[in-house]
């Protein structure tokens, strides 16, 4: 999804119907900082354009916009555990394929 796409779904979340150059900085800010906390926490890069992970996103901004990140936590715990969750799968995953040898898988597909 391309930043503009990205800006405008995260305006009409947080229903910003005015163009002003104040509230559209503090928009970026908060899309900037999200796409950091989304990456670190979920691996998310880019953020996807549809799913739980977009809605969460879209969810975590309008939290901020409106000062509220402490409710967003609360009110969306699942749905962050969940994604941490699958995140944590994905990253443990990519560990063990990496950490499996050619040799170890010689080895493991003649003892099958």
């Amino acid at each position: 999804m391309d930043d503009n796409t990205l800006f405008q779904e995260v305006k009409a979340e947080c229903s910003v119907t005015w163009d002003n150059e104040q509230t559209n900085k503090r928009l970026e800010t908060i899309i900037k900082d999200g796409k950091a906390e989304f990456k670190n926490d979920f691996g998310l890069e880019p953020i996807p354009d549809s799913g739980i992970a977009h809605r969460l996103f879209l969810a975590y901004c309008k939290y901020r916009y409106f000062d509220q990140y402490e409710d967003f936590k609360v009110n969306y715990k699942e749905d962050i555990i969940d994604l941490r969750i699958g995140y944590e799968i994905q990253e443990y995953e990519k560990e063990q394929e990496a950490t499996l040898s050619w040799r170890d898988m010689y080895h493991f597909g003649r003892n099958s």
